[in-house]
């Protein structure tokens, strides 16, 4: 259910939210397990992170209809009130998000917001939002540093 697919035709930049709605994560509490080794332990994915993992990166891939975002931006989480920890949510559902194509990198997140809704019921709505590039000031050279324009 993607929605906002306004562009920047010159720079063939998405420039509105990409909305995904996918269920929740395990815990981030919960993802990683001990396995015995000879001399000690390794710590794997548990099998059920491994398969929400799989669906949710499926799922984005589907709801964001070959839709992508580059470079910077910023997720608001809309998450249902439960028994869970809203931050430990939202590594996993970033990771979901890049292995579904919507973003290419986790990396590029500057910042964002989670909010609970009693109203939801299992989904979590992710609003993927882009931050257009920062536009540079010409540089001041030492001859015209601090002096009006018009004079």
């Amino acid at each position: 259910l993607c929605r906002s697919r306004r562009y920047d035709e010159g720079a063939r930049r998405m420039t509105d939210a990409l909305e995904i709605r996918l269920p929740l994560p395990p815990s981030v509490n919960k993802i990683w397990a001990p396995v015995r080794v000879r001399g000690g332990a390794v710590m794997v994915k548990r099998k059920a992170y491994r398969d929400w993992a799989a669906m949710a990166a499926r799922e984005v891939a589907v709801q964001r209809a070959g839709l992508s975002l580059t470079g910077a931006f910023r997720v608001s989480l809309l998450l249902p009130t439960g028994r869970h920890d809203g931050d430990n949510l939202i590594k996993p559902i970033l990771d979901a998000c890049q292995h579904g194509g919507a973003i290419a990198t986790d990396r590029d997140c500057v910042g964002g917001t989670w909010d609970m809704d009693d109203t939801r019921e299992g989904l979590a709505l992710i609003v993927l939002t882009p931050i257009p590039p920062l536009r540079r000031q010409p540089a001041r050279t030492k001859g015209n540093a601090g002096k009006d324009q018009n004079q």
